[in-house]
Parts: structure tokens; C-alpha cells; sequence
């Protein structure tokens, strides 16, 4: 792993949900504790203690841009660090970063403000988004974690909360996924 994004057993993985807010102090103090993973605009919230940005191609130029400005540390995805989970879950920041770090093995994956949609801290309100919570619950199924042991959501509630999830011939893909990425 790359030094700084896979040194202990944690890792702290943010997002825009106003779920997180007021946590804030504990988030902080955890990024001095363990890699900070942020989604989107949460680097302006965190980005003195975050070590990795991953979000929408289309911020990601003003994100550069933010960092140079305040003079911060944290790598760039993509562009900066290559992913190692399989590209089926580059498909929105969150996933991602939720798949990445169970791909980095990593023992707890604390997150917050993942809210599956509603209030988001910097663009507005969204409508509850399934897909999120399908993928996130596809992801639980791939790295066989399907109750979400391994996460300990912080202010936000797991994806298990909802009816939403993947469908049988989703499940069958999951297994076909799991042997062709081992063969890879």
C-alpha cells in the first residue's frame, strides 16, 4: 500500500450528509488518529487532516485549485493514487471510497455523512437516492460483510436500514465479480 493511505487498522471515510455536523469535533480529532478519506467538498471542512480526495471529475479542478490555495497535503484520486477496488464501484465518490478501504483491508471503516440523500452540508437537498444504497449494500455483499461489521457509522444509519437493496441476478454478478477479480 502507499504510505500514509494504508498505516493502521482504521481509516475515516467523510461525505457531504449533514449527518456528520455534529460530530465534527471527534471527526477532527480521529483524522489525527488515522487516514482521512474525503468525498467532494468535505476537503473544506477537512483538508488539514485528510490524506485522500476522491469526488465528481467536474470539482475536481477547483478541488486542485482549493488545495494549492490552502496550502494542504492530501493526494488527488485518480490523477494522484491509483484504486485498487474492482472499477464496477467507480461509480459515485462515496462507494468508492467505502470499497476502496475494504480493498486496503482495513479492520473498522468509520464514516460519516453518508446520508443516502436529504440535506447535504454545501449543495442543497437531495432526494433519497437508492442507488447508493443498493451499491452500498452490493459492496457489504462483495466483501462479504453484508451486515456492515467492519463500518461504524458515525451520525449517519447503515444502508441495511432501508428496503432498497440488490436484486437476485445483482447477487449472481457479485460472484461472477468475485472470481474474475481474483483471476485479474
Amino acid at each position: 500500500m502507499e504510505e500514509g493511505l494504508n498505516v493502521g487498522s482504521e481509516v475515516l471515510v467523510v461525505g457531504n450528509g449533514v449527518s456528520r455536523l455534529p460530530h465534527h469535533r471527534r471527526l477532527l480529532k480521529m483524522g489525527r488518529e488515522m487516514p482521512v478519506w474525503c468525498c467532494n467538498w468535505a476537503v473544506k471542512d477537512f483538508y488539514r487532516v485528510m490524506d485522500l480526495w476522491h469526488g465528481e471529475k467536474r470539482l475536481r479542478e477547483a478541488v486542485e485549485e482549493y488545495r494549492g490555495r490552502v496550502r494542504a497535503g492530501f493526494k488527488m484520486s485518480i490523477t494522484e493514487r491509483e484504486f485498487l477496488c474492482p472499477e464496477f464501484f467507480w461509480k459515485d465518490s462515496g462507494s468508492m471510497l467505502l470499497a476502496e478501504a475494504y480493498q486496503c483491508e482495513y479492520e473498522t471503516i468509520h464514516v460519516a455523512g453518508f446520508d443516502f440523500g436529504g440535506a447535504d452540508v454545501y449543495s442543497g437537498i437531495f432526494p433519497l437516492c437508492t442507488a447508493w444504497i443498493s451499491r452500498w449494500k452490493l459492496i457489504g455483499l462483495y466483501y462479504r460483510d453484508e451486515e456492515f461489521g467492519r463500518v461504524d457509522f458515525i451520525g449517519c444509519e447503515s444502508p441495511n436500514r432501508f428496503e432498497d437493496g440488490p436484486t437476485p441476478g445483482q447477487k449472481e454478478k457479485i460472484e461472477e465479480m468475485r472470481v474474475w477479480w481474483r483471476l485479474k
